[in-house]
């Protein structure tokens, strides 16, 4: 996920009127040299689900287990795989009760991408879809019953150089054993779970699986943003500066893990602006090129937006650009919702800045 990769060029263009008392930022997007900023002053708090996180190994070359845990309660599930075999497998992400009691299997937000050979079309594929809609969804195992979650069957089939990425929100009234393979086409799908082994994780310094506790980032501004007086504020997210990654631990291992990006995190943003001018809010894709959504609140509006919203990606000329996203006309209190999306650069900065309104 981190690796490098080969991306088209792309145009940014901004439109569509947003509503609500909000619009599609109709500021320019800023090229060149940003403008000086201040580091915004922030609460933060880490509260929310158990997330299993599989990525390592990221380039399957061999069918078994990428990763395997068992869990209980409110579950976040973030995987991102590549096929790098020579034929057609199946991923699978399976769910087994192995306990005694029949365990309530509550399904909240999710985006599963197609196989894709375009790892960022895939990555912000997941993000419209887990952003878009709340659906909630609800199924039961039985003892010692076997559920495939991407298909309710045996798994999707996946191509050689296909990725396969997604995030879904779970929860289980008693604990679950949660695998996410690959297998063989022609394979039996209930003897696979226990004939294959776990994979070893990548090699280096990024074993990017694991078992994170607490996957909500909530993060308030520590004062409101005046648009007539406050010049540019920014934040920075997904450093591990400014914003530590999260830390858990490799089930399958022991061994103490590190989320490098923070992938599966879901971060909500609170704040609220003063003045009677407007608020432009940019996104600067300061690590690379970047493609995902965000969802967008404030108290009569949800909005999902696309980054960018017309082209796939943003970022590939530099870390000096920002795309606007949004105009707050005048006082107003807000909520962004964003996370890493698959196959993405980070880290990421949002920018506040004060514009004058059109007379």
């Amino acid at each position: 996920m981190i690796k490098s990769i080969k991306y088209l060029a792309c145009i940014l263009t901004v439109s569509s009127i947003f509503g609500g008392g909000q619009a599609w930022a109709t500021a320019t997007p800023w090229q060149g040299k940003l403008p000086a900023y201040e580091q915004v002053k922030i609460n933060k708090t880490m509260s929310g689900p158990t997330l299993l996180f599989s990525d390592s190994p990221e380039m399957i070359r061999e069918c078994g287990v990428m990763y395997r845990d068992k869990v209980q309660g409110p579950t976040r599930l973030f995987f991102h795989h590549v096929n790098d075999t020579k034929s057609a497998k199946r991923l699978a992400v399976v769910l087994r009760n192995t306990g005694i009691r029949r365990v309530e299997v509550n399904v909240g937000r999710k985006g599963i991408s197609k196989p894709d050979k375009n790892w960022l079309r895939a990555g912000k594929e997941v993000q419209i879809d887990y952003f878009s809609s709340l659906k909630p969804t609800s199924f039961t195992l039985t003892p010692g019953q076997k559920y495939e979650l991407l298909t309710a069957k045996t798994g999707k089939v996946i191509h050689p150089q296909e990725i396969i990425t997604g995030m879904v929100d779970l929860s289980f009234s008693h604990p679950v054993e949660v695998s996410f393979m690959m297998i063989p086409l022609e394979s039996d799908f209930d003897a696979a779970v226990d004939v294959y082994e776990v994979l070893p994780a990548d090699k280096g310094e990024y074993v990017l699986r694991g078992t994170f506790f607490a996957a909500d980032c909530g993060i308030e501004l520590d004062d409101s943003y005046d648009n007539e007086d406050d010049g540019v504020w920014g934040l920075t997210l997904a450093d591990n500066k400014l914003d530590k990654y999260i830390k858990g631990i490799d089930a399958t291992t022991g061994k103490p893990v590190t989320n490098y990006g923070n992938y599966g995190v879901i971060y909500t943003l609170d704040f609220a602006t003063k003045g009677d001018d407007n608020t432009v809010v940019h996104f600067n894709p300061w690590g690379g090129p970047y493609a995902g959504a965000v969802l967008w609140q404030d108290k009569s509006t949800h909005k999902l937006i696309k980054i960018p919203a017309q082209q796939l990606s943003v970022g590939e000329f530099g870390k000096d650009i920002s795309l606007p996203l949004v105009t707050v006309v005048g006082r107003s209190k807000d909520k962004l919702m964003l996370s890493s999306p698959g196959g993405s650069y980070l880290p990421i900065r949002l920018f506040w800045e004060g514009q004058k309104k059109k007379k």
